[in-house]
């Protein structure tokens, strides 16, 4: 087994890992019985006291790794900060392999979350 670095997060990884065990990115090549994608990647780019995708705790910057099959509906929550003292849920789709970008999207009737397929994280 030889270590190479993970081409989305960089951390050290098991040359045979089907996927990144930080942040779910497939290896290529990687001797992973299931070469189907099982998890969708979401980054948080709204600045709020707290935010949760799909029960889990997280915050500004960070990449939250969701376990789908296929596809499935997710909840996305968030309090504080830029989407005020009452803050705003979604349900909302997420599809294995695919990368999301979870935001704040203003409107005339107020602030909601908003999550937008990228095709990679910059």
């Amino acid at each position: 087994m030889a270590l190479i670095k993970c081409p989305e997060c960089g951390k050290e990884i098991s040359d045979k890992a089907a996927a990144c065990p930080n942040c779910g990115c497939p290896i290529s090549g990687g001797n992973g019985v299931n070469s189907t994608p099982t998890t969708a990647q979401i980054r948080v780019v709204c600045k709020t006291n707290t935010i949760k995708v799909d029960g889990q705790a997280t915050k500004h910057g960070s990449i939250v790794t969701v376990h789908v099959n296929g596809s499935r509906s997710i909840l996305l929550s968030a309090w504080g900060g830029a989407v005020g003292a009452f803050g705003s849920s979604v349900n909302a789709t997420v599809v294995a392999g695919h990368k999301y970008d979870l935001d704040v999207h203003m409107t005339i009737t107020g602030r909601m979350l908003y999550l937008k397929e990228v095709s990679q994280f910059v």
